[in-house]
């Protein structure tokens, strides 16, 4: 209970060669009588008290008169050069729990500091006092007031993290929702220009039957001795609507076969995993998916 402990010390009155049938060792009504006040720098006496026992030995029996005097510490060095010091250190590193989040800086400028003084005053208290194994309520005192200040420090990185997640979802949730809205744009236009092209080829399908029909008709009339211009030129532009007819065939037939089954699922992969996309995954894309779920 250092050092708000008490010290008993212990006076023993015995005789060495006389037994009790030659010597007795009596205690008077008033045992103890103070000539004076007792005055020590460190301890004050509280009391004392007596005792009177019998021993037996080998040769006899004795007589032991034995007085106890009790002295308290007086306690108010330590009060003032370790209590006091540390309890504004530690309520000096609270002042940091009322500054802003973002003065961060400042906030680790007084943990730190109030941690070294009281480390210093740690080591300057211990420099005076014995070495003892043993824990005292000093080092009780001085072990909770290090974790107090540490504590501190401990919160200050709670906050700052916590502040940084709110920074990180107040920004992410307007960048997340610009990017989302940017991509269901891209994604509507992509659909509207493949309506737009399904429906031309759809279009194109059924005049292929009249465009044969012209192309052979073309081809009959040319077999014909003609001397027009006006004829010549008509094969010509049938020839060449001939061969535009072939292409339009072929891509007709490539777009029947790309309706089956196979391109199907490959535009259901695609949908899902576009070749093109970036898979770069990000802290706040990851906020956002939690935040959606919660």
């Amino acid at each position: 209970m250092f050092p708000f402990d008490s010290l008993s010390c212990e006076i023993v009155l015995e005789s060495y060669s006389f037994n009790t049938d030659e010597v007795r060792l009596m205690w008077h009504d008033v045992p103890i009588t103070m000539m004076e006040k007792v005055e020590l720098p460190d301890f004050d006496l509280i009391g004392w008290s007596t005792d009177h026992q019998r021993l037996e030995y080998p040769n006899g029996i004795w007589d032991r008169a034995k007085v106890k005097f009790t002295f308290a510490r007086r306690y108010g060095f330590y009060l003032f050069q370790s209590y006091f010091p540390t309890s504004l250190t530690v309520i000096s590193s609270w002042v940091g729990f009322f500054f802003d989040v973002r003065s961060v800086s400042a906030r680790i400028t007084l943990g730190v500091s109030s941690l070294l003084a009281l480390t210093f005053q740690f080591g300057n208290v211990l420099r005076h006092l014995p070495r003892v194994s043993y824990i005292k309520c000093l080092d009780v005192w001085m072990i909770f007031s290090v974790i107090f200040i540490f504590c501190t420090l401990v919160e200050l990185a709670i906050v700052c993290q916590l502040n940084r997640w709110e920074r990180e979802r107040q920004i992410g949730s307007k960048v997340l929702g610009h990017w989302l809205n940017q991509i269901r744009k891209t994604r509507k236009k992509e659909s509207k220009s493949g309506e737009e092209g399904t429906g031309l080829l759809r279009k194109r399908i059924p005049v292929l039957a009249q465009l044969k029909a012209a192309a052979a008709a073309s081809d009959s009339s040319s077999a014909t001795p003609t001397t027009t211009t006006i004829q010549a030129q008509g094969s010509e532009n049938n020839k060449a609507a001939g061969n535009n007819f072939t292409t339009i065939e072929h891509e007709t037939f490539a777009y029947e076969k790309k309706s089956g089954w196979s391109h199907r699922f490959r535009q259901f992969v695609y949908t899902l995993c576009p070749p093109d996309r970036d898979w770069t995954i990000t802290s706040v894309q990851v906020l956002y998916c939690l935040l959606e779920n919660e």
